[in-house]
């Protein structure tokens, strides 16, 4: 992992009533050094290199566009929207700005939550609205973070060393655009045969026409990409699509989340 990636951390969980545990142990370890350490370890409060996931979950670290993550950042700051008029802000500023207001908008649908699931006498401790998400702030230390903000924003310089940024929609959708040429293109599917290319298989017939699944793979490729935007980002990304005539009404219906 180097300073210009981003990486992706997702748990993959047995179903549900099910019950899977995983057990990893140190190569050429033998049984009487496992259970001599565990015991060890048990007694010290530290693990050994060895040890049981008990949730059964399968970790897959994987890499990401970091665009998907400033995605939410520019919403909060409602940047979403073509026509709505935006302030040049510094990094540190826009990231601040927007830390704010998503820690505002979780707290109130954690005060919902525990509304909704408390007995009418229960005497509730509400979440303070006002906050800061510090792990949104430190996306500012990030190379990665850093080149796509001024790939998705208009940049003024205000002095040799003081730059400030506001997001684009256009912008953004060209990168997305451009993204979902890349994705749906059959060499990719060609390389990655074992996630959407097994997505191509289940989607188009054996004797399925080449304008067929060159539909098939744009579709897939669509989705795939509009599993990371939110809703507003999603449809304003099909509109266009639609609007150049690269997506037909049904394809765009009928794709993940509508």
């Amino acid at each position: 992992m180097d300073a210009w990636s981003m990486y992706e951390l997702q748990a993959v969980r047995p179903l549900a009533g099910g019950s899977r545990s995983w057990f990893l142990t140190p190569k050429g370890a033998s049984e009487e050094h496992i259970g001599a350490t565990s015991q060890a370890d048990a007694a010290s409060g530290q693990e050994d290199e060895g040890s049981v996931v008990s949730d059964g979950a399968l970790h897959i670290f994987t890499p990401i566009d970091p665009l998907f993550v400033l995605l939410p950042i520019y919403s909060a700051l409602d940047h979403a929207n073509a026509d709505s008029p935006a302030a040049y802000l510094t990094l540190e500023d826009l990231l601040e700005r927007a830390s704010s207001k998503l820690y505002a908008e979780h707290a109130r649908g954690l005060n919902a939550q525990q509304a909704a699931n408390s007995t009418k006498n229960e005497s509730l401790e509400k979440y303070e609205e006002e906050g800061e998400w510090e792990d949104v702030q430190s996306l500012a230390s990030s190379k990665a973070v850093k080149e796509r903000l001024e790939e998705s924003c208009e940049v003024m310089n205000v002095t040799s060393t003081l730059q400030t940024y506001r997001p684009s929609a256009s912008r953004v959708l060209s990168l997305l655009r451009s993204k979902l040429s890349k994705l749906e293109n059959q060499d990719t599917f060609e390389e990655a045969s074992s996630t959407l290319g097994r997505q191509l298989v289940k989607a188009v017939e054996a004797d399925a026409t080449g304008e067929e699944r060159a539909a098939a793979r744009r579709n897939i490729a669509l989705d795939t990409i509009c599993a990371y935007l939110d809703e507003e980002w999603k449809q304003s990304f099909k509109r266009g699509l639609q609007a150049d005539g690269l997506l037909s009404d049904e394809a765009a219906a009928n794709s993940a989340g509508g």
